[in-house]
């Protein structure tokens, strides 16, 4: 992602609408989950941490992250550790397995989809859960997306095609903010 992306979301992303109205989204399908009181959740490709604090809501959070200036910034987060990571071959924190995987508009930036949706999926915990984001709709790639570094879009059966392979079991698809 370019780096004037990192530092506009270090600015607004607790009060813009678009964040504000993710999180409740996402705070909202998280709670369905049959989480343990204790989770271990990762934020693979937390960016500046703007989803740290409502994870924290969850269990315990790890987030990784590329670009150092967000690390810096989401480290600023209290009860969270974050470290540097990249999708699929440096995921930090070896001998973590985590309960739940948050992957949150980040698989779109990574040319090989499928395998990091592999390696994250070797981290979960048994009955682990994954929850991916995307951005849907290639009819809507913008100069937003090449300024993020997205190589594709989504709809709802190509993000399904590149998660099967890994042996994960889609147990919930949608499209939200239409």
């Amino acid at each position: 992602m370019d780096h004037q992306n990192y530092v506009t979301m270090a600015e607004v992303q607790d009060k813009h609408w678009w964040f504000r109205a993710r999180r409740a989204i996402l705070r909202r399908t998280l709670a369905r989950l049959k989480l343990p009181p204790a989770a271990r959740i990762l934020d693979a490709g937390c960016g500046t941490g703007a989803n740290l604090r409502m994870l924290t809501e969850f269990g315990q959070v790890w987030g990784m992250e590329y670009d150092q200036f967000a690390i810096d910034f989401a480290n600023k987060i209290p009860k969270t550790t974050i470290a540097h990571g990249f999708l699929p071959d440096d995921i930090p924190f070896a001998s973590t397995t985590f309960h739940l995987v948050t992957v949150l508009d980040v698989l779109s930036c990574i040319e090989s989809d499928g395998e990091a949706i592999k390696a994250l999926a070797r981290r979960l915990e048994p009955g682990g859960w994954l929850v991916i984001t995307a951005p849907a709709f290639d009819f809507l790639f913008s100069s937003h997306d090449r300024a993020s570094h997205h190589y594709r879009r989504y709809t709802i059966s190509r993000l399904i095609a590149a998660v099967e392979p890994s042996g994960l079991e889609v147990r919930f698809s949608s499209y939200f903010n239409a």
